[in-house]
């Protein structure tokens, strides 16, 4: 099950645009709020083990000194009263931004480029958290290695939705 609380045009285009690249990390509560606002039953109903923030590579998240995911994720887990886990995965490769490729591309680009950290938490059910949900190759690779590390249940909630995808 997934979910997206925005469509990514017009005035929302602009303001994860901002919330990405001009350090307005503040829009998270507004962000958060509508989330809760949105599908806070849902939410609250799918009795998670943690939330999950997409991991942004290394050298990027330290040029933009925070990753927008892991901001958002952070917000909605003390909504859900429940732990936010940022170091389950890490992004291995530097991947070229998804907006400028194709779906195929978009695949390729990602294969390997999320890995499971070891560690001794053993999670049965995660809420994936990311910031732009468009062709799914994202959420797909995320949910590629996590499976692998035993998770059965993985849900995702996308601030926005683009490329003609609805928005549930």
């Amino acid at each position: 099950q997934n979910r997206a609380v925005y469509a990514y045009d017009g005035p929302m285009k602009e303001a994860m645009y901002r919330f990405k690249y001009s350090n307005c990390r503040a829009y998270r509560r507004i962000f958060a709020k509508d989330a809760w606002r949105i599908y806070g039953d849902w939410l609250r109903n799918l009795e998670v083990d943690a939330v999950v923030p997409v991991p942004m590579y290394a050298g990027k998240e330290r040029r933009r000194g925070y990753n927008q995911a892991e901001v958002f994720a952070g917000e909605i887990a003390v909504l859900m009263d429940c732990r936010m886990e940022r170091s389950l995965a890490v992004r291995t490769k530097n991947t070229a931004p998804l907006k400028n490729l194709n779906d195929q591309r978009r695949k390729k680009n990602l294969e390997n480029a999320f890995k499971i950290r070891k560690n001794g938490v053993k999670l049965n059910k995660i809420l994936l958290i990311d910031d732009i949900y468009t062709t799914g190759s994202t959420i797909d690779a995320m949910a590629a290695v996590c499976r692998q590390q035993g998770v059965s249940r993985i849900y995702f909630a996308a601030l926005s939705i683009g490329n003609g995808q609805e928005v549930r």
